[in-house]
Order: C-alpha cells, then structure tokens, then sequence
C-alpha cells in the first residue's frame, strides 16, 4: 500500500473514531474492510 493511501486510511479512521467517540451511544463499533468484517464491544460508561 502506498504512502498517500496510508495516510487517507488513517484520515478517514480518524474521522470515523472521533464521530464514534463524540457520538458516546455507541456500545459496538463495525468496520468493513476488504471484505473483512471487524467488530469491537466495549463497555458503556453511562
């Protein structure tokens, strides 16, 4: 993977993580990537 890639991989995760973490409500985060579905719990703190 290129370098220019990489860094628009991880803008968009950075987006995607910071929505997700001012959205607070979200107990379980999704991700599908190349076709590989990726799931993380995590414990709400409300």
């Amino acid at each position: 993977m290129s370098q220019k890639s990489l860094i628009t991989v991880t803008i968009c995760m950075t987006v995607i993580f910071t929505i997700w973490m001012l959205h607070g409500s979200l107990c379980e985060f999704r991700l599908n990537l190349w076709g590989a579905e990726f799931a993380a719990f995590l414990q709400c703190k409300q």
